[in-house]
């Protein structure tokens, strides 16, 4: 799958999800779950905190973490600049 595939298939689920749930909102599991299932996120086991204020730590380790993947990174740097540009 394509990376512009990946990014119309999480823009559709967030249209549905809208759609579905308008006074409620998005989830924020639901939304993690789908940042991963289209390369956004992965999964990352941790086995001790990765920095100072790491939320993992609440669950206490070895703990599952998700991060952005380098498509992740890239599409919010993208977003970033474009919102930066737009203001300007």
């Amino acid at each position: 799958m394509t990376d512009e595939e990946k990014m119309t298939l999480l823009a559709g689920w967030l249209l549905d999800q809208r759609a579905a749930y308008p006074a409620e909102g998005i989830d924020g599991g639901d939304l993690q779950d789908a940042l991963e299932k289209y390369g956004f996120l992965g999964e990352f086991k941790a086995t001790e905190p990765c920095f100072d204020n790491c939320e993992c730590a609440e669950f206490g380790f070895p703990s599952s973490c998700y991060r952005q993947t380098g498509l992740g990174t890239q599409v919010r740097r993208a977003y970033q600049a474009m919102e930066k540009a737009s203001r300007s």
